[in-house]
């Protein structure tokens, strides 16, 4: 029964082109079935791989353009919020400037240094959640490219192996 199924193996895999396994004279049949089962098991092994490594290269993408547009939102955000202060700045440089401007009428005065301040402190909040966010994107981004690497590792490995089993 064995050797009928070897003999059948063979056939196939001389019709498929297969039969240029180097076997030196001492190889039975069997150990060109086992040579070509192996081969095959490194094979889908590595198309797994490959497969893998594409949807991590894709994945790593994703992350990275997220990060990109993350950076980008918070630099206009911050060119906003320098060109609004700035503005201010330029208006009410300084104290004396102010007072005149407006006479000595204080509540207003520190109505108005009331509002900037909670302004200030809104956009401070802002600022630090939006560097959280970019911070976490950044450290994701690593761990993908961290897997990515190892997937390309395995499968180096797996590609010697399916050599080193040919040259058997």
């Amino acid at each position: 029964m064995k050797t009928q199924e070897a003999d059948q193996k063979s056939r196939e895999n001389e019709q498929l082109g297969v039969s240029s396994i180097p076997c030196s004279g001492h190889f039975t049949e069997s150990c060109r079935l086992v040579l070509l089962i192996a081969r095959g098991a490194f094979q889908d092994e590595l198309s797994k791989k490959n497969v893998k490594i594409v949807e991590l290269t894709a994945e790593l993408e994703t992350l990275r353009e997220s990060c990109v547009a993350q950076k980008k939102r918070i630099t206009d955000a911050m060119q906003t919020m320098l060109r609004d202060l700035s503005e201010v700045g330029s208006n009410y440089a300084n104290a004396a400037k102010f007072n005149m401007e407006n006479g000595t009428d204080k509540p207003y005065d520190e109505e108005l240094f009331a509002h900037a301040r909670i302004c200030i402190s809104k956009l401070s909040a802002d600022f630090k959640s939006t560097l959280q966010k970019v911070s976490n994107l950044e450290s994701g981004s690593g761990d993908v490219a961290q897997r990515l690497e190892a997937t390309e590792k395995d499968l180096a490995d797996c590609r010697l192996q399916l050599q080193q089993n040919e040259a058997k």
